[in-house]
């Protein structure tokens, strides 16, 4: 089904109220103004910025616990890696909560 008059039909009679026959339609024929187009792209950017940031903190918090586990006599991570179901990135999200 590719008539967008067929795919309007089909949303939901609360969102057509909401934005409008009209905006749904543009939306499902892929009629979008420049303005809203720009905003996507700088959407698309800040995810891809929130990403990396995630990343950078998750890969330093992995480094923080094998620091700790190559200095620590009594390792935590040393008793989850022992279990093979265990990966690093649950040891670290588990390590950095209880040091809360």
């Amino acid at each position: 089904m590719t008539d967008p008059e067929e795919l309007v039909k089909l949303i939901h009679g609360k969102t057509l109220r909401k934005y409008g026959r009209n905006v749904i339609k543009d939306a499902v024929t892929g009629d979008f103004h420049q303005a809203d187009i720009c905003l996507l792209k700088q959407y698309a950017e800040f995810i891809g910025i929130i990403e990396r940031q995630i990343e950078e903190c998750r890969n330093a918090l992995i480094a923080m616990c094998q620091e700790v586990e190559n200095t620590s006599i009594y390792s935590p991570i040393r008793f989850f890696k022992s279990m093979r179901s265990c990966k690093i990135r649950t040891i670290s999200t588990a390590r950095s909560e209880t040091d809360r």
